[in-house]
């Protein structure tokens, strides 16, 4: 999987250029450091909803974990079976969105990921509000390659 720092551009997907309101969180790689430490159980849970309600860029294949080498980790999303390194979630934020790998899940709860705070809130944010945004990232970005083709 690439590796973005967290807060960076979100470009990704062989884009020629990048989204200024989508930041980059939990694009994590084995070569780099990455701030670790506790989150709390609601933070957690509103991840793991995001995961299965916020979605998008779904991929064909999934990534293998770097940290421990486990490839096609598996988790149930209403009632299906879903993995994690297969798709982001995208959550809104002041003036934008964040956009993380849905493997940020596994990061968080195996390797104690300690993400921004400004994400944790927008997590927990989008989950009380109960606001599923399947395809949001693929929407935006579809929007962004269509503009740069009018010009």
């Amino acid at each position: 999987m690439a590796y973005f720092p967290d807060g960076s551009l979100y470009e990704y997907d062989e884009m020629p250029f990048s989204l200024p309101s989508v930041r980059n969180i939990g694009w994590l790689s084995a070569v780099h450091a990455f701030p670790q430490g506790p989150t709390s159980t609601s933070f957690l849970e509103s991840l793991k909803w995001c995961a299965c309600n916020c979605s998008t860029q779904q991929m064909r294949g999934t990534h293998t974990c770097e940290f421990c080498d486990l490839d096609r980790i598996e988790f149930e999303c209403r009632g299906r079976r879903a993995w994690y390194g297969s798709a982001e979630i995208w959550v809104p934020t002041e003036g934008g969105y964040f956009a993380a790998p849905n493997l940020i899940v596994h990061y968080v709860e195996q390797h104690q990921y300690s993400p921004p705070p400004a994400f944790v809130s927008a997590i927990i944010s989008c989950c009380q509000g109960q606001t599923p945004l399947q395809d949001i990232g693929k929407k935006i970005v579809d929007e962004a390659w269509k503009q740069r083709a009018d010009q």
